[in-house]
C-alpha cells in the first residue's frame, strides 16, 4: 500500500531537516514525502534540494495558513493513506508501519491520532505541546479532545469526501489553530471512526517559553469557539452540547483555582473561546460541506481539493 506523508512548513529551517530525515528513516518503504513550503525565504527549498531521496517531493503553497498547505499536499498526493506530522517533529521508525496496520485492520477508521511526546527540555523555562490518551487503542469519536495533528493520518478518500481541511481553521489561518479538531469532528460526523493508536508515536521538538504558552492558549481557545460555532450554524445539535460541556469544564477549572487562589485563575479560556465565537460570525458557512466561507478579501484561501496536483512538484533523485 502506498502512503503519502505531508509536512506543512513555514520558516522553520532549524528543524525541518531533522523532520524530513526522521520520516525518510521510517521502516516502511512504500511511501512518498511531500514537503509543502510556505516560508518567506528560500532556505527550506535549499534544504530539500540537498536531500537526495526519490521519495521526497517539494511543493509550495500560498502563505494563507497551514490548512491551505495541507490541502495542496492532499491534492498532489498519490497514497491511499495520508500521514501528517509537523515541521518540528520526529516520528519513530515504526510510525508508518503502525499506521498501515491500523487502517488495514479497521476498515471504518477514517482518521487516526497517535501520542505526541516531548523532547527533553527544562520545564521551569517552558513546555512542549504534547498529547497522550492511554496505552490502548480506542475510538475517540465522542471525546472532547481528539488528538493533535503532529501525529495524524487519514484515508485520502475520506479527506476528499470532506473537501479537505477548512481553510480558515489552523495555524496562520484567520480563526485559530484547530485544524486537527475540526477535521476529526467532521470525520466522526461522516460516520467514520476517529481512532487513537498508542504505538503511532511522534517526538515533538517544539519547545515554547511561557509567553508563547499564553499566546497559544489564546489562539487555541479562540479556535475552539470558532470551530463549534461553525457546526452550530450548520444546524448540528451535538455541537451545542459539546460547547456547553467545554464551558462547564472551563468554569469548574476557574472556580477551583479561584477557591484555592491559584493564579492564573483560567478565566482567559472562557473569554477567548467567546471571542472566537464572535470573531467567527464575520464569516459565512457552507452548510453542505461544514466549512467556513471566506469573505471577499480572503477569497484566495478557498483552495479546492481535487485529484490533481495544485503545484507542479519537484522530485529529487540521487
Amino acid at each position: 500500500m502506498l502512503l503519502s506523508v505531508i509536512i506543512a512548513t513555514c520558516n522553520r529551517p532549524d528543524t525541518i531537516r531533522a523532520t524530513i530525515e526522521a520520516v525518510l528513516n521510517c521502516d516502511y518503504d512504500a511511501f512518498e514525502l511531500l514537503v509543502v513550503d510556505q516560508s518567506t525565504t528560500s532556505t527550506t527549498r535549499q534544504i530539500a534540494e540537498s536531500i537526495h531521496d526519490p521519495r521526497l517531493r517539494y511543493l509550495t503553497a500560498p502563505q494563507e495558513g497551514k490548512p491551505t498547505a495541507l490541502n495542496v499536499g492532499i491534492a498532489a498526493s498519490q497514497g491511499e493513506i495520508i500521514a501528517f506530522t509537523d515541521d518540528d517533529c520526529l516520528p519513530v521508525t515504526n510510525w508508518l508501519d503502525v499506521i498501515v496496520n491500523v487502517f488495514a485492520e479497521r476498515p471504518r477508521a477514517g482518521l487516526l491520532f497517535g501520542p505526541v511526546l516531548p523532547v527533553e527540555h527544562d520545564p521551569e523555562q517552558g513546555f512542549v505541546p504534547t498529547f497522550e490518551a492511554g496505552d490502548k487503542g480506542h475510538n475517540r469519536r465522542y471525546r472532547l479532545k481528539f488528538g493533535i495533528g503532529a501525529s495524524m493520518a487519514a484515508r485520502r478518500s475520506v479527506l476528499l469526501e470532506l473537501n479537505g481541511f477548512d481553510k480558515l481553521l489552523g495555524p496562520g489561518a484567520p480563526l485559530g489553530p484547530t485544524d486537527d479538531e475540526d477535521i476529526a469532528y467532521r470525520t466522526g460526523k461522516a460516520g467514520y471512526e476517529v481512532w487513537y493508536e498508542p504505538k503511532a508515536v511522534v517526538i515533538h521538538d517544539g519547545f515554547r517559553d511561557w509567553k508563547d504558552g499564553q499566546r497559544l492558549v489564546k489562539a487555541y481557545a479562540e479556535g475552539m469557539g470558532a470551530t463549534y460555532a461553525k457546526y452550530i450554524r450548520c444546524g448540528d445539535v451535538e455541537a451545542v452540547g459539546r460547547l456547553l460541556i467545554l464551558y462547564l469544564v472551563y468554569f469548574f477549572h476557574a472556580a477551583k483555582r479561584l477557591v484555592l487562589w491559584q493564579r492564573p485563575f483560567g478565566l482567559g479560556w472562557i473569554v477567548y473561546t467567546t471571542g472566537g465565537i464572535w470573531k467567527s460570525l464575520h464569516y459565512g458557512v457552507n452548510r453542505k460541506q461544514w466549512q467556513y466561507r471566506a469573505t471577499p478579501e480572503d477569497k484566495s484561501v478557498l483552495l479546492e481539493v481535487n485529484s490533481q496536483p495544485v503545484t507542479q512538484p519537484t522530485k529529487f533523485r540521487s
